[in-house]
């Protein structure tokens, strides 16, 4: 859950470069070039900012990271990578400005632009989809517009309104567009269609458009699943073209709604009618109380994925988001549908960024007694690390992989 209310909701909808652990910690090596970017929140410690931090890949050893090399930015953010670039999205309720930082060799961040995408500072920046080194789109969930701009100037180049009725349901003109992905020449917008935040209309709902033209073509709905993506995409396609798309179902918090998986598959724009991985009603294995709320995933190969979740049976009655430890880490087969538990610590409801990284999936755990920041799962060996393999002064919320 990222970040409940109107902060409260976006809660739900949560020297030197580095220190090291010890004096030859190989970290210290201050051309370490980053490998990855951390967006880190700082409501564990009860502060309103969050930081964009670079991580070097030897650091990937226990190491800590430090704030020393970070850029401050709003609260609650997210990141996004593209070559040497690494893009800031605001969390919504912030206002919409994306910072651009530009990855330099001696292993820091450089600010090298920033655009604001409305003048309404209510707008909420939900996600940034970059096809290339002049084209980009960045959803505004609350305004229901797609910003068109060029990633390398920085300049606004166009918009898609999608405050439209054929776009929004019960006869409403707001879909809420967030999550993107694009494919053979189309954008697909996974949209919330909230009802009253976080809480969703049911349904799933993801808007077409014509990537050449920007032209929104058609939305394509199903109601076994609601709440399609989220603030940073949360849909990913496999190697034959199938997307698939993450369903949050108002985090669990509505009667009756369903969190999975739905799939569009390659050539189509429909989801598939044959096709629903019903997280919500599956009984997992090895969990207190058996059952969960998807919240997050992470595309690995073959239809594997890695999944986190929140299991109520660990929420106290009012949930606190800091403290109860809710969120537990799974692999998943998207293609068999099955879940399987991993041996990692439960993490607070800020906490379930998920990241891949060679043959290392890292996520980003606020544990109760094993600190916080990245744990690692080896999918090669299938060995889950007992402590953070980085160590975090706070909540992963994001974060993005150089490649």
């Amino acid at each position: 859950m990222k970040k409940v209310n109107v902060t409260v909701c976006m809660m739900l909808l949560a020297a030197s470069c580095f220190v090291a652990c010890d004096k030859d910690n190989p970290s210290e090596d201050a051309t370490d070039k980053a490998k990855l970017v951390l967006a880190i929140d700082m409501s564990v410690s009860e502060s309103t900012v969050g930081y964009i931090v670079p991580v070097g890949e030897k650091l990937l050893n226990g190491g800590t990271v430090s704030l020393a090399p970070a850029h401050e930015v709003y609260a609650s953010p997210y990141v996004e990578t593209y070559k040497d670039w690494a893009f800031n999205i605001p969390n919504a309720y912030m206002p919409p400005v994306i910072k651009r930082f530009t990855r330099q060799d001696d292993g820091s961040l450089l600010p090298s632009g920033e655009l604001a995408l409305s003048q309404n500072s209510q707008a909420g920046a939900g996600n940034i989809l970059i096809l290339s080194d002049t084209k980009a789109y960045a959803t505004l969930m609350l305004e229901n517009k797609i910003i068109i701009f060029n990633p390398t100037t920085m300049a606004k180049t166009g918009e898609i309104d999608l405050a439209r009725p054929e776009y929004g349901i019960n006869g409403s003109s707001t879909p809420n567009p967030v999550g993107m992905i694009a494919r053979d020449g189309k954008v697909f917008a996974g949209c919330m269609q909230l009802s009253q935040a976080p809480m969703c209309n049911d349904g799933a709902y993801v808007v077409v458009i014509n990537e050449a033209t920007d032209t929104p073509e058609t939305m394509t709905a199903d109601m076994r699943a609601t709440s399609a993506s989220y603030f940073n995409n949360l849909m990913e396609a496999d190697e034959k073209g199938d997307i698939y798309v993450l369903c949050w179902a108002s985090y669990g918090y509505m009667p009756g709604q369903k969190s999975g998986f739905l799939r569009i598959k390659k050539g189509q724009t429909d989801f598939d009618p044959d096709y629903f991985f019903n997280i919500t009603d599956m009984n997992i294995a090895g969990i207190e109380g058996g059952h969960v709320s998807l919240t997050n995933f992470c595309y690995g190969a073959n239809g594997v994925a890695y999944m986190s979740g929140n299991n109520p049976s660990y929420a106290s009655n009012p949930m606190d988001y800091v403290n109860d430890k809710v969120i537990q880490s799974f692999r998943i087969n998207l293609y068999n549908q099955t879940v399987e538990v991993l041996n990692l610590p439960r993490s607070n409801a800020y906490s379930y960024s998920i990241v891949k990284m060679g043959d290392l999936v890292l996520f980003g755990l606020t544990t109760a007694s094993s600190g916080s920041g990245f744990f690692s799962y080896n999918t090669k060996t299938g060995e889950t690390s007992k402590s953070p393999v980085l160590n975090a002064p706070g909540t992963i919320l994001d974060a993005g992989v150089f490649e």
